[in-house]
């Protein structure tokens, strides 16, 4: 047994039998492991790489032709020819200049886009480890529950049995425990359910056992609707990426502006033949007579426009998805406040109360089952009451680009 968990560490280095997993361990997997994540980050580096390009200059040109000559008349000489020419094209400095600001913008955006995956994994990861984390509990809740009522079901049927109870109070008890016991099988298979999701997000391998490490965080003041607004429009990693486009569209438009200048290549050349040889200096300029650019003027320009119009519809939907999130999480913490301010404390008293009555033959069954049932209902419904302030939290966070509730990474 002990040549086998060896076996499996040295397969799998963070992964362990029983692997006890936090909240960060969880993100740094991520990072690691998620195959999107790393091809983004390809692209930017190969966004880098033609930073890198678009500085560098054009090589030049060295034609060497070689041949024999004949003389056309009688005593001509015979010989061999050769001729050589270099050609250099002269890269204007406001071309290059404007071409590696497009390149440089293109390797911003894909910087840009590297932080929006990064931060969409990370709340993906959170969510999904806040989920597990919520249906532990409701597992131990559902356990306890179980427990509690087969409780019950014993006492009810001693009391069956020495006749202070009908047996319809058995029947009753019984079924209840059955619903338990359902209940809790149901809730068994959402923690596996969530616990291979939050797995395979994070790329460990399927079928061990997984336990994590953590509760559910208690809630945390909000920061001000218009701070966390200015905040999302200057922080938000998609709306930098978006920027960075936008820049990149016009610098293009400029860039194909510049290239209508025609490129000049700069000759040198020698000739040498049997009886002579000779020097060649020159210019090659391109006639820009057909082809004036105008076809990719314009492409660049509508480029452009489409970059303007979708950075501001992105700035519009985002400041609609911070609203609703915002919405969501006082929602919420409402219903946070109300369980904690007394509703679970109530729901307790009531069971305490049912459960004495019944004790006492002042109530029946059902009104002890039912207190029990109410105080099941309340119990879940702070938890997921919980579960859905920290969703809102954490889409709040990702929408703003960076962890303004603190706590989190």
């Amino acid at each position: 047994m002990a040549a086998l968990a060896l076996a499996a560490c040295l397969a799998f280095p963070q992964w362990t039998v029983a692997a006890s997993l936090t909240l960060p361990d969880a993100l740094g997997l991520a990072e690691r492991n998620n195959a999107s994540l790393q091809a983004v980050i390809a692209r930017q580096d190969g966004a880098r790489a033609a930073a890198v390009t678009a500085r560098q200059l054009p090589n030049p040109d060295l034609d060497v032709i070689g041949g024999p000559v004949r003389p056309r008349g009688p005593g001509g000489p015979d010989g061999h020819a050769l001729g050589i020419t270099f050609a250099q094209p002269l890269d204007y400095a406001g071309v290059r200049t404007v071409r590696a600001q497009v390149a440089d913008l293109g390797s911003e955006g894909a910087e840009a886009a590297v932080r929006t995956l990064r931060r969409s994994l990370y709340a993906r990861v959170k969510v999904l480890f806040f989920q597990v984390l919520q249906r532990q509990e409701q597992l131990r809740i559902a356990e306890e529950e179980l427990l509690a009522l087969q409780q019950i079901r014993d006492r009810v049927n001693l009391r069956v049995q020495l006749g202070e109870a009908p047996r319809l109070d058995l029947i009753r008890a019984d079924t209840e425990v059955l619903n338990a016991r359902r209940n809790r099988d149901s809730s068994m298979v959402r923690v596996e359910q969530a616990r291979g999701s939050l797995a395979v997000l994070v790329g460990l391998p399927q079928g061990e056992p997984l336990r994590l490490e953590g509760v559910l965080p208690a809630l945390v003041t909000m920061p001000s609707l218009a701070g966390i607004r200015d905040r999302a429009l200057r922080s938000n990693p998609e709306l930098g990426q978006l920027e960075a486009e936008q820049r990149r569209a016009r610098a293009r438009v400029e860039l194909e502006q510049r290239l209508r200048t025609p490129q000049v290549r700069l000759l040198a050349g020698h000739d040498v033949e049997p009886d002579q040889s000779r020097w060649r200096l020159g210019l090659s300029i391109p006639l820009p007579l057909f082809n004036q650019r105008q076809g990719q003027i314009l492409e660049a320009q509508a480029e452009a426009s489409f970059a303007d119009a979708q950075l501001l519809a992105r700035r519009q939907q985002l400041l609609g998805e911070l609203d609703f999130a915002l919405a969501g999480f006082s929602i919420a913490r409402q219903q946070v406040d109300a369980f904690e301010g007394g509703l679970i404390r109530q729901a307790e008293q009531t069971v305490r109360v049912a459960e004495a009555a019944y004790r006492f033959g002042e109530r029946g069954i059902i009104d002890f089952l039912d207190a029990q049932r109410t105080l099941r209902g309340v119990r879940q419904e702070y938890i997921n009451a919980l579960y859905e302030a920290r969703y809102a939290l954490i889409e709040v966070e990702r929408l703003v680009g960076v962890d303004v509730l603190g706590g989190m990474k």
